[in-house]
């Protein structure tokens, strides 16, 4: 099923001056939901089976996720993959992975969902952005534990190069270990 979606593209974007089944409206082209399923499907490897990923094999962010530029506009690709299977996103919804690989374009791996939905799924597969913000404990990048974390609460000796040598033993940095020392970071 193709959605009934028109993507506006000017003379100057990467798509060319014109196509076949768009109209010109004030020096704007209006590329139709043909057009816009040829050119992604440009982007999707071939031979693949139905269950395994396609990964995008065109232009990509820094965050793996593909992506199409119609008009000067960027819209990532599972995006555009989950409109040509299934029609328009519904409003307020984001379209998310089953599978868990942002390159991935194949449509029985996405479906829509909330963004509270995303964010629960990102944080229990471990792929929460830098400075996401979870609990000391439960951060998939920490190095110390809550019994470390006491343990060098414990030790009262302070002077030069003791947070040096408590970061060398627990494989942290000094700044860290002041932090933890000093409470501001892993409350309790």
């Amino acid at each position: 099923m193709i959605p009934d979606l028109y993507v506006k593209a000017t003379r100057r974007s990467t798509l060319g001056m014109s196509v076949a089944d768009g109209t010109r409206q004030h020096n704007t082209y209006v590329v139709g939901p043909e057009e816009l399923k040829r050119r992604f499907l440009l982007g999707v490897p071939k031979n693949r089976s139905a269950d395994e990923c396609w990964e995008w094999s065109m232009s990509r962010l820094k965050s793996g996720y593909g992506r199409v530029i119609i008009g000067g506009r960027q819209i990532r690709a599972h995006r555009v993959s989950y409109e040509v299977a299934h029609g328009r996103v519904p409003s307020g919804l984001n379209v998310l992975h089953h599978c868990d690989n942002p390159p991935c374009v194949n449509p029985v791996h996405l479906y829509a969902g909330t963004q509270l939905e995303n964010c629960r799924d990102v944080y229990a597969r471990n792929r929460m952005p830098t400075g996401f913000q979870a609990k000391a404990e439960e951060h998939p990048m920490r190095k110390l534990s809550w019994e470390d974390v006491r343990e060098i609460r414990t030790r009262t000796r302070r002077g030069r190069g003791f947070f040096a040598s408590l970061g060398r033993e627990f494989g942290v940095t000094p700044d860290q270990i002041s932090n933890v020392y000093n409470r501001k970071s892993w409350a309790e």
